[in-house]
């Protein structure tokens, strides 16, 4: 068995993979039980590996995965470790079905609120040149002009040395984020839901 075992976690980390299939393969190796563990395959194809691993975390190896995927990874409050891909808020259900509505009329709208929301447009989080970059791979550059005169240069740092294996998957990850931050986001600082419009209606939402 132990031979077997051995021979097991040597074979991993040596072909291309999805994201979450690479991370199975690193929570293997370090010995995590499948039943703590919910993966997505993930989207991206990483490389192998070609040189030792042994200087590098289970957890830094797998937050270089969470990034090159910008996916999500999380542990959920039954201690399961989480992958989910980067398509999955936009594709599931569970991210997809509307809860409730705010609303200032009713009584078809559950969650009424109260006269003057707070809501601005953040530009904190804009970004309108994204450079990624795989390792071993070569520079890949995403950026809108227009945002850029409307914002001035604002470009996203970090983004080397991620795990794509090819160049054309550090674009597409460029791309991606460039069509999510390229302009302001609307951000509600502050709304007060009334709990007692509609008989109280919105109550089992509130809580």
């Amino acid at each position: 068995t132990q031979i077997n075992n051995n021979y097991t976690v040597g074979a991993l980390l040596q072909q291309q993979a999805l994201t979450g299939q690479r991370l199975e393969e690193v929570l293997t190796i370090v010995g995590v039980p499948q039943s703590l563990w919910q993966i997505d395959a993930g989207l991206t194809q990483v490389q192998n590996e070609t040189s030792p691993t042994i200087t590098t975390t289970a957890l830094s190896y797998a937050q270089a995965l969470q990034q090159t995927e910008d996916g999500l990874l999380f542990v959920d409050p039954s201690g399961n470790l989480n992958f989910l891909n980067r398509a999955t808020v936009f594709d599931t259900s569970r991210c997809t079905t509307v809860h409730g509505i705010l609303s200032d009329e009713g009584p078809n709208f559950v969650l009424c609120y109260d006269p003057s929301p707070q809501i601005v447009q953040d530009d904190l989080d804009l970004w309108n040149t994204i450079q990624a970059q795989r390792r071993n791979g070569i520079l890949q550059t995403a950026s809108d002009q227009t945002s850029i005169n409307d914002y001035g240069s604002r470009i996203l740092p970090g983004l080397t040395g991620l795990l794509q294996a090819f160049d054309s998957d550090a674009l597409y990850l460029a791309q991606w984020l460039l069509l999510r931050f390229k302009q302001p986001h609307p951000r509600t600082l502050s709304v007060t839901v009334s709990s007692t419009f509609n008989n109280g209606a919105a109550l089992p939402v509130l809580l």
